[in-house]
């Protein structure tokens, strides 16, 4: 596991669990992530980030698709039969952007889906929405669903 540091003097009360396994991925979002005041956990596969969220309970799991040793779908219908952790929201981030992908996703008991390369305005808007409390109320809709 590793964490990542902010350059803001937020408090860090909001825990995000980053899985991804690509190192460029990780840097660039981690960074912007963490300069935006969360404190960022990283898991460079769905094994690790399950470890992590059972230890770390974060407050949103941000979630690759294709990772080794299990893959982002799996790891997130794993965690979504847990009973402290199903509560979490999962957000999936993946380069699957064909006919059926978001769905495929949708039915891994992720709450949320976005297409590589995701804009960070969106993928901002989409973190408040899910950590602020607003399941069930539309999504910000900058991106096709």
């Amino acid at each position: 596991m590793r964490e990542a540091s902010a350059s803001t003097s937020n408090d860090h009360s909001i825990t995000i669990l980053l899985a991804e396994d690509n190192p460029a991925n990780v840097m660039l979002i981690r960074d912007l992530l963490s300069h935006r005041g969360y404190r960022v956990l990283v898991a460079e596969d769905g094994l690790e980030a399950i470890e992590i969220a059972s230890k770390a309970e974060p407050q949103l799991i941000l979630m690759d698709v294709q990772m080794p040793n299990l893959d982002g779908l799996e790891a997130t219908r794993r965690l979504k039969l847990h009973p402290r952790l199903n509560r979490i929201p999962v957000i999936i981030l993946t380069a699957l952007a064909m006919d059926g992908d978001r769905d495929r996703c949708l039915a891994s008991g992720a709450d949320d889906y976005l297409s590589k390369p995701v804009k960070m305005q969106l993928l901002y808007s989409r973190i408040d929405h899910w950590i602020n409390g607003h399941q069930g109320q539309p999504l910000p809709d900058d991106q096709p669903q």
